[in-house]
């Protein structure tokens, strides 16, 4: 064929050093936290029935807004933001207790590689998603949600619980989705190829 057989998947990276430091303690803030462009293939009714079922948090959204699902005005402990600057970022998500992905799983979204994910984990944060393939690939790293009740569980089983060690522990673990480690990879793949 005509690449050999060769393949090598190379996922997008994080921005490791940048997400990674400094480290900052488990927050005492009840915020779960979304950055990024709030559009169509967000799940409203998810978000809205999950804010409902943990009414003491704070279910925040940072980042433009193209279009506001419906019923979310209407939920008092979802609070959209305006973006911040990349620069900004690790310092506007240090006060959140945990990140999540709360995707529609569309056609649109199957083959979308949510480099938040790596993002959150990268600052130490719990994180979680609908089942995107993407997501669903990170393994153990993150918490798969398809319901208002699986938001729950993970509030109180992961977030809850969540210690400064777990989150030194998750930073650790994303230096090996950081740029450098996947620069490696491709020098190792072109490598083997020549």
């Amino acid at each position: 064929d005509a690449v050999g057989g060769r393949l090598c998947y190379l996922p997008q990276g994080v921005d490791h050093p940048h997400f990674a430091g400094p480290a900052h303690p488990v927050p005492t803030a009840k915020v779960i936290g979304f950055f990024g462009l709030l559009a169509e293939w967000v799940d409203g009714a998810l978000i809205a029935a999950a804010a409902r079922a943990c009414p003491d948090w704070t279910f925040e959204f940072v980042g433009p807004t193209r279009q506001v699902p419906p019923g979310l005005a209407d939920v008092p402990n979802v609070v959209l933001k305006p973006g911040v600057p990349y620069a900004a970022l690790p310092q506007a998500i240090a006060r959140w207790r945990a990140g999540w992905v709360p995707f529609e799983v569309s056609t649109l979204t199957d083959g979308v590689n949510p480099l938040k994910l790596r993002e959150y984990l990268a600052a130490g944060l719990p994180a979680a998603s609908t089942p995107l393939p993407e997501a669903v690939s990170l393994g153990d790293e993150v918490t798969i949600v398809r319901s208002a009740a699986d938001v729950a569980r993970w509030v109180r089983s992961v977030v809850d619980a969540d210690t400064d060690a777990q989150r030194a522990a998750r930073r650790e673990a994303m230096r090996a989705h950081g740029w450098a480690a996947r620069a490696r990879t491709l020098r190792d793949a072109l490598g083997a190829t020549a």
